[in-house]
């Protein structure tokens, strides 16, 4: 018997690829290295940022640095440039509000930030369906 449902976010109930690829796409090109977002997408989409950084280092021929400033600048713009950028998922929100209907305890488990899942949430209107992130 279900007595719970975990939801991850991006790409099960949001639809913000393209967003992240985006803003991986902007900060690798402040270091001289040029990549589509739908390479990006194409190649190292659930890849961790900071082994998605290291491999566009790798291949562009450029040094190794530490890579978790960049990652904390990808999670920034995305988080500054969420606010009216979100689509849910087809079906997302019709599941989520069926779910919660029938009393069905729901989460949200996802490798982004807590504040970038809030205004994900916020935007999707979907924040009060959910009793944990």
């Amino acid at each position: 018997m279900i007595k719970a449902i975990i939801f991850d976010m991006d790409g099960v109930i949001s639809d913000t690829q393209d967003l992240h690829a985006r803003a991986i796409a902007d900060v690798a090109a402040k270091y001289g290295i040029t990549v589509s977002a739908y390479e990006i997408t194409r190649r190292f989409a659930s890849v961790p940022a900071k082994d998605l950084f290291a491999t566009l280092f790798r291949e562009a021929g450029k040094v190794a640095i530490d890579f978790m400033p960049l990652v904390r600048e990808y999670g920034d713009i995305v988080t500054n440039s969420t606010s009216g950028h979100v689509r849910a998922m087809p079906g997302a929100k019709e599941l989520i509000k069926e779910l919660s209907d029938k009393k069905m305890p729901l989460a949200v488990a996802s490798s982004s930030g807590k504040e970038y899942i809030n205004i994900v949430l916020m935007e999707l209107n979907l924040t009060r369906f959910f009793q944990a992130i």
